[in-house]
């Protein structure tokens, strides 16, 4: 109690110095200033509340009270209010207003927590609802429809052609599942062609499982080159699909237990090396004027051509993610954005 009183006077005597001092220890820490502002200006608003003298008996009953409230009693309540008190709300209100509300993050708000980590949350994040790091602070994340690939004929056995059933599963999904749809793929070893994602979806791989590229050519259809390009990346015309692809998306998760896709891309390979290749290669995934995208916790290996081209997309994280090719497998590229504002975290 003794250290108490003497900071009190102190702060009575020279509350500018004080002020300074909050300043010069905390400088770049406005959660700290307004914790320090916080405390005094409550302190100098308990010593302006104009106190009724105090009588004998009141006095006396001070010897009966723990040391602690004794104290307060005879410093804080029977103190006269020096006028300094009266700045000390000043001083808070322009530290307010000149702080810098990008650095604030609320230390008194719960901070949005996924699956996946995801978490940070700043004052223009909190305001811009449709920003991606709110999206997938755990609502985005939450379907009310999920099924298995294996529910709509799907066989893991890694010969079985599984397009059909691919094309099958998410045209349910997108027709009957009101707007919020997941699509697990179990453990195995399923053979596709390529594939549409749908909007408000999640494709999650379970541990062990593996979503590996067709081999026949024409599972890979043709379509129109990118306006960017006006033509295909390596060959005239159009060009092949990726082997997961969407257009026009949103709030899209691609994700799982560290499952994997494997391309298969030696045959697209050996086209390039021969030059026997037609229309430029596919890649493995690709998403076009898509928003709010997330994709990890994955293993892309083999892609045919690019293995992650996000292109004229906005809002999409891609985190936690293994990729793997030959050294010489030609132009399969990890992550190449396309006129996208990419987050981008790797490991």
């Amino acid at each position: 109690t003794t250290v108490l009183h003497r900071v009190w006077l102190a702060i009575q005597k020279k509350p500018i110095y004080c002020y300074c001092n909050i300043l010069i220890v905390f400088p770049s820490n406005i959660n700290w200033r307004l914790f320090c502002f916080a405390h005094v200006v409550t302190v100098g608003l308990a010593v302006t509340v104009p106190t009724s003298p105090r009588s004998s008996m009141d006095i006396a009953s001070d010897h009966h009270k723990p040391p602690f409230l004794s104290l307060l009693s005879t410093t804080l309540f029977a103190a006269r209010p020096p006028p300094w008190c009266l700045l000390l709300p000043l001083f808070t209100v322009v530290a307010l207003c000149t702080a810098n509300r990008s650095s604030f993050t609320f230390p008194f708000l719960p901070l949005p927590q996924t699956h996946d980590g995801l978490h940070s949350v700043t004052y223009e994040t909190l305001l811009n609802r449709n920003s991606c790091a709110v999206f997938f602070s755990g609502v985005g994340a939450v379907r009310r429809t999920v099924v298995s690939i294996a529910d709509f004929g799907g066989v893991g056995d890694g010969v079985t052609s599984n397009t059909a059933a691919f094309h099958k599963a998410i045209r349910y999904l997108e027709e009957r599942g009101g707007g919020s749809t997941q699509l697990n793929v179990p453990r195995g070893r399923w053979l596709t062609g390529s594939f549409n994602l749908t909007s408000n979806f999640t494709l999650f791989l379970e541990h062990g499982a593996v979503i590996l590229g067709s081999q026949d050519p024409n599972e890979w259809p043709i379509i129109e080159p990118l306006p960017s390009y006006g033509r295909g990346r390596e060959r005239l015309g159009g060009r092949h699909i990726s082997l997961i692809h969407g257009d026009g998306l949103t709030n899209v998760i691609i994700t799982g237990q560290n499952g994997t896709v494997d391309g298969q891309g030696k045959m697209w390979w050996d086209l390039w090396w021969n030059r026997t290749l037609e229309h430029t290669r596919g890649h493995l995934i690709e998403l076009m004027n898509s928003r709010n995208i997330l994709i990890s916790n994955l293993t892309f290996m083999n892609s045919p051509f690019w293995t992650v081209h996000p292109v004229y997309c906005s809002n999409v994280v891609i985190k936690e993610m293994t990729i793997l090719a030959p050294l010489n497998a030609p132009n399969t590229d990890g992550i190449d954005p396309g006129y996208s504002p990419l987050l981008f975290k790797a490991k």
